[in-house]
């Protein structure tokens, strides 16, 4: 970004494993979200080119009881502590609305159990693997997490910002796809795509850094 002459469109990535991108939650250790807003307030403050941001995170981790994240003390598994984060994160997008910022929310890709490479093709003692062919269907997965992904959702809308929905573009025939074209899986873990995996075929980000 420090090279862009005005003629290109660069980008920013600003992130902190296991951590929500909004003010005030800390995790199981006590790590707090505190260093990373605030680094995105600098920034945004600073750099007037920034002109679009877009939020993501793995919302189902942060909202289940026993998540080990909190708010001021209180589980973001209780309603009350869910919902201040959720009111946040809508004073957050509004304000950057406020500043002229296109703001893109993205949604949770599906994940789960059964999506996880190493549940797909278990290893047996002989050092051969199986192929469980399990799945997880888009009704499955919105039946567990449906409320907090409408609830983020419906915050991005209603403070102005886009919505972008993984599940339409990682789900096939009502299934979460589970592996490419040639059978390799597309997570490395239950619920992380593979790299290779997003640089050939998730072209539903490519919008946001378009000129």
């Amino acid at each position: 970004l420090e090279n862009n002459n005005g003629d290109s469109r660069g980008a920013l990535l600003l992130t902190e494993g296991g951590l929500l991108p909004v003010v005030g939650v800390t995790n199981k250790n006590g790590r707090s979200s505190v260093y990373l807003t605030r680094k995105f307030q600098d920034l945004i403050s600073y750099d007037k080119r920034i002109d679009r941001v877009v939020i993501a995170a793995r919302w189902i981790l942060y909202f289940n009881k026993g998540c080990g994240y909190e708010l001021s003390g209180v589980s973001l598994g209780m309603q009350s502590a869910q919902q201040k984060v959720i009111d946040e994160l809508g004073k957050s997008i509004r304000t950057l609305v406020a500043q002229k910022k296109k703001v893109t929310v993205v949604l949770n890709t599906p994940s789960g159990y059964y999506l996880d490479p190493r549940i797909m093709y278990p290893r047996t003692f002989l050092g051969t693997y199986g192929n469980a062919k399990n799945t997880i269907t888009k009704e499955y997965f919105l039946r567990e997490h449906g409320k907090i992904i409408k609830e983020v959702a419906k915050v991005a809308t209603d403070n102005g910002a886009e919505v972008i929905d993984p599940l339409d573009y990682l789900c096939t025939n009502g299934v979460c796809i589970a592996e490419d074209e040639d059978g390799i899986p597309i997570r490395y873990d239950e619920g992380h795509l593979r790299p290779g995996y997003v640089r050939d075929h998730v072209k539903y980000l490519d919008a946001t850094v378009e000129p």
